[in-house]
């Protein structure tokens, strides 16, 4: 029979059954976790000839400079370098990948520090296909012929601390169904695409994989194509760092894709710089976009262009919240919707754009044309633009304080038309229509609200609209079978001329007995004028004119319906 144990014998089999934990243990440790070879290129020794080799796991640190096509078939293989000297691997065959996966798992390359691993001289740099997948860091991706890096076929790639470029071709690549996330890197010098999503691909820039809400930005400046493209019904997103200097677009979304610029996931927010391309800072063709808390300034033609049938919300979060928003000093246009785009705009700021000398048609804050429209919900300022603060023409439509995001609707249209040759602080041009709530449209160059050719202006809530104390402008010109309606308490007051012109079969509308004010040495509130060689100004007027009154009284020439 076995003693029942005393304590001390309890004590001395627990530490025996402890000392021996801690054998095994440091046994296991004093086990390689990774085997494999060191490899010597200056010495002739191959990568490709032991990163296919038996074991559950490898190792290969390389050193020297590397010539060969490196191509991995299986999993679990880490190559490094020795941390200290950097290592080069150059294509031998250059109408190849310098190292391709095949359907490799859990593959890394890093060269531990710095610059530690050149790779060049392929069609690709790295290529990743067949659901490969790759942890890429701390190297440089340079001279090859096609992209620098490329997953495709279902593969991930995740590259941290890398230069890639310059390049002919492509930077980063995703394609068909790859997905590619990039952190605290540079992509530049590339002659094709920057950083290219295409064929319901995903990519995620300056945010981790695993989604920590830490911004890791990235710049992507010089490349000779796009800067960042979203293609094809693939999808991304962009936080924090600089989007630069590139050939076309700074960054296109079209095609049945999404981006988000300035939004990561978890709620990560970071804006994004987009600035100085040789064209639109964003271009959004048949995608839609979510652009906030950004800045897209210094770009050659329009800031954001939103067209054939994409959308975007810009300075509007998908909560919704304000996420503020800066376009400024683009060449031509800050934002334009055509040809059935639509844009929702709030908190945002528009403001000096139309630097680009000689254009005859830009220098807008916002433009909308061929059936397009805006919904600018609130906060948002238009100011000091070279031409008209919104000029919506062609069936384009604009609506100006929108309260059905349940933020803010107050939109302040100041400062604009100062160069021309379109001035004011909104027009409306062939068949456009225009719907302000809640806005002050005040100080801009020409008369601060302007409808022309079968267009039409809607003023109502509290907007306020105004002109300069100097000069002679009158506050709103309607011409050419054009409809004018104020409502609520909108208000219009000229300092210097007439409040009101209008002539050629045009009809104003004072709904709700609002202020109309021609305050001018001669002015009145309403002046209807005729146009050669009409014999007389055409003009409806009907409603309450009980407050539309001028230095020479309330109306002039115009054909008064009660």
């Amino acid at each position: 029979m076995r003693p029942f144990p005393t304590s001390r014998m309890i004590s001395h089999v627990t530490f025996r059954k402890a000392l021996g934990g801690i054998v095994m243990a440091l046994a296991f440790c004093a086990l390689p976790a990774i085997a494999g070879p060191k490899v010597d290129c200056n010495k002739g020794q191959k990568i490709g000839a032991v990163v296919n080799g038996a074991g559950a796991t490898i190792l290969v640190v390389v050193t020297g400079i590397c010539t060969e096509n490196v191509v991995i078939t299986r999993d679990d293989v880490t190559i490094t370098t020795d941390g200290i000297n950097p290592t080069t691997i150059q294509a031998l065959d250059p109408s190849q990948p310098t190292i391709l996966l095949d359907g490799a798992h859990r593959i890394t390359i890093d060269g531990l520090t710095g610059v530690g691993f050149h790779i060049g001289g392929g069609t690709s740099g790295i290529s990743a296909s067949r659901g490969s997948t790759l942890d890429l860091s701390n190297c440089t991706v340079s001279g090859n012929s096609q992209n620098a890096v490329i997953a495709s076929y279902g593969s991930t790639v995740s590259i941290d601390n890398c230069t890639v470029g310059p390049n002919t071709g492509n930077g980063v690549v995703a394609a068909n169904t790859a997905s590619l996330v990039i952190t605290n890197s540079t992509v530049s010098g590339n002659t094709g695409q920057g950083i290219l999503a295409s064929r319901s691909s995903h990519i995620r820039v300056g945010q981790d994989r695993e989604g920590t809400t830490t911004v890791k930005p990235i710049t992507v400046s010089g490349n000779g194509g796009s800067g960042i493209v979203i293609t094809e019904s693939s999808s991304g997103n962009v936080v924090g760092g600089i989007v630069e200097t590139s050939g076309s677009e700074n960054i296109f979304v079209g095609r049945g894709s999404s981006g988000q610029i300035g939004l990561g996931s978890n709620n990560l927010t970071g804006g994004v710089t987009i600035q100085s391309g040789s064209s639109h800072g964003i271009h959004v063709e048949g995608g839609n976009a979510t652009i906030v808390f950004s800045t897209i300034t210094l770009n050659a033609v329009n800031g954001i262009i939103v067209n054939n049938g994409g959308s975007a919300r810009i300075g509007i979060l998908n909560n919704p919240a304000y996420g503020p928003t800066t376009v400024s000093n683009n060449g031509q246009v800050g934002v334009h919707a055509g040809t059935g785009g639509h844009a929702f705009i709030g908190g945002t700021t528009i403001i000096g754009n139309g630097t680009a000398a000689g254009e005859v048609f830009g220098g807008f804050g916002i433009s909308v044309a061929l059936a397009a429209s805006v919904d600018l919900a609130g906060n948002n300022v238009i100011s000091n633009n070279r031409e008209t603060g919104i000029f919506v023409t062609r069936n384009g439509t604009a609506l100006v304080g929108d309260p059905s995001f349940g933020l803010t609707t107050t939109n302040t249209i100041s400062g604009n038309g100062s160069v021309g040759p379109n001035n004011g602080g909104v027009q409306a041009f062939l068949g456009g229509i225009i719907t302000l709530q809640n806005a002050t449209i005040s100080n801009n160059t020409g008369a601060a609200v302007q409808a022309f050719d079968a267009s039409a202006i809607e003023l109502k809530g509290s907007t306020a609209v105004s002109v300069p104390g100097a000069g002679t402008t009158p506050g709103a010109f309607v011409q050419r079978s054009s409809t004018l309606i104020l409502r609520d308490t909108a208000s219009i007051v000229s300092a210097t001329s007439d409040g009101i012109q209008a002539s050629d079969l045009t009809s104003i509308r004072i709904r709700d007995a609002n202020t109309v004010q021609g305050n001018g040495p001669t002015g009145v509130g309403i002046q209807c004028f005729n146009s050669l060689p009409m014999a007389a100004s055409a003009v409806a007027l009907n409603g309450n004119t009980a407050n539309v009154t001028g230095t020479s009284g309330s109306n002039v020439g115009c054909n008064i319906f009660p």
